[in-house]
């Protein structure tokens, strides 16, 4: 049986619920980097698998050509993968940052996926906890430095029929670092999802 994508009252929801998530996830950054970290506002919308690439490089356009890549699957109760997608000036000041020099490229790979890690793990168990449901995690993988996006992005394990495709980014107050932080999640996962956010609404 076909899956109906989320309406507008649960997209509100969804986006308020990531709100949260994400201030959590910068919150870890921003104690990581002993810096100040921004967020944008959550966007959220219905794509399939051919569709991603293009909606991702639609919302990062005029941010730079190449990017590192690091993709990071997700399962249980809500199914998916996340990317953070880093752009080439932003690594190095991230490595700046924890006092890596640039020539340490295994130094930077792994910065890379610690990161990752904790952008997409606080971000995500910050949505999941919120709505009730069980999430676990594949480990972080590299998918690429100084690569064009969409040699990024199709490093996947699966390609998916429809999916929710959620986009927020991280940048610091200062300099060019900044983190696109992009989830695919199942069209599996959608009733997961609805029943969680409408218990969220009903315990206000």
């Amino acid at each position: 049986m076909k899956i109906e994508p989320l309406n507008e009252e649960e997209n509100e929801i969804l986006q308020e619920v990531i709100n949260i998530g994400m201030g959590q996830a910068g919150a870890s950054l921003a104690k990581l980097l002993d810096v100040f970290v921004n967020l944008s506002v959550p966007r959220v919308s219905w794509v399939n698998d051919e569709d991603f690439v293009t909606q991702v490089g639609q919302m990062v356009e005029g941010s730079g050509e190449h990017w590192a890549g690091v993709r990071q699957a997700f399962y249980n109760q809500l199914e998916g993968e996340a990317f953070a997608i880093y752009g080439a000036n932003g690594c190095q000041q991230l490595s700046g940052l924890m006092g890596y020099d640039e020539s340490e490229g295994m130094a930077q790979e792994e910065l890379l996926l610690d990161v990752t890690n904790i952008l997409i793990g606080a971000c995500l168990m910050g949505v999941a906890k919120q709505i009730g449901k069980q999430l676990d995690f594949a480990a972080p993988n590299l998918v690429g430095i100084d690569k064009p996006l969409t040699e990024l992005l199709y490093s996947r394990d699966r390609e998916w029929d429809q999916c929710l495709l959620i986009e927020v980014n991280f940048c610091l107050e200062e300099g060019d670092f900044s983190c696109h932080l992009v989830m695919l999640m199942s069209e599996a996962s959608i009733g997961q999802l609805r029943s969680g956010l409408i218990e969220f609404m009903e315990s206000y």
